[in-house]
């Protein structure tokens, strides 16, 4: 069977597109968060304290904060915020940790609903992301989707 010249041309390209690498970094700190029930679509606020804060949807169960300093022990809070509620007023609906990383690894954390004082995290705008830098990987084990 041959293809017609009007078909080869765009099908090489599709073919050609699709053989490139997608970049993948294994992630250098991991928490792995137990308990919690959460729908995918939950808000949530990732706070390293005194390096800044993410925010975004629970999605698939899984969250990344890149661009985190090589040195020193870091402090972590993962709060889930009502569903679509990421500014400054936001209420929080339950929290993982503070949970601190002296080194690369893994831990563990139970998840914790809000009964009092459900203020979420807060720091400053991340910073610029160093050349050298370590990836945080947050991960909700027994999440149902």
């Amino acid at each position: 069977m041959r293809l017609s010249a009007s078909l080869a041309g765009p099908l090489l390209a599709l073919s050609l597109a699709g053989c490139g690498l997608e970049e993948w970094r294994n992630a250098d700190l991991q928490l792995e968060v137990q308990g919690a029930v959460l729908d995918t679509q939950a808000s949530m606020r990732v706070c390293v304290a005194e390096v800044g804060t993410r925010s975004g949807a629970l999605k698939a169960g899984r969250l990344a904060y890149p661009g985190l300093p090589v040195e020193g022990t870091l402090t972590v809070v993962v709060d889930a915020l009502e569903a679509g509620d990421t500014g400054i007023d936001a209420v929080r609906i339950g929290r993982a940790g503070p949970v601190d990383f002296e080194a690369d690894g893994v831990q563990t954390v139970d998840w914790q609903d809000c009964t009092e004082d459900c203020e979420p995290c807060r720091e400053a705008a991340s910073p610029a992301e160093p050349e050298q830098s370590r990836l945080l990987a947050v991960r909700f084990l027994g999440l149902e989707r």
